[in-house]
């Protein structure tokens, strides 16, 4: 399917850390190998998703990317922030955007269906 990407090379995610900036704003840092013997580009995705989701949400969205050459054996940091309106929906009873306090998870991967690493964040 589209956006899931063929490569020559294999990578591999390790050591995620989601780090609070300031109100409500994060950095997310990990880690991609390039297991393979092929020099390739990545594109790792970050997405968010509130665990309480009401069905009129969307289960993950889309925070922020990031395309990286990659050498065989080679291991490149990433970081990618989500900011604060990233958690806001809509709510029809306030007639404004809020942040709903809860659970989120911080899910990074090569696709939206292969995710890879996931930690949670408590707002």
């Amino acid at each position: 399917p589209f956006g899931h990407g063929l490569s020559y090379t294999q990578f591999k995610y390790t050591d995620l850390k989601v780090e609070a900036l300031n109100n409500n704003n994060f950095v997310c840092s990990y880690r991609v190998t390039n297991t393979g013997k092929q020099a390739g580009d990545e594109i790792s995705q970050c997405y968010i998703s509130f665990k309480d989701h009401k069905k009129s949400d969307p289960y993950k969205k889309l925070q922020g990317f990031d395309k990286t050459l990659i050498e065989p054996g080679e291991t490149k940091e990433i970081q990618i922030k989500i900011e604060s309106k990233s958690f806001k929906t809509w709510n029809i009873s306030k007639h404004n955007w809020v942040i709903e306090k809860g659970v989120y998870e911080i899910l990074i991967g090569a696709s939206s269906e292969d995710i890879r690493l996931r930690d949670e964040i408590i707002l």
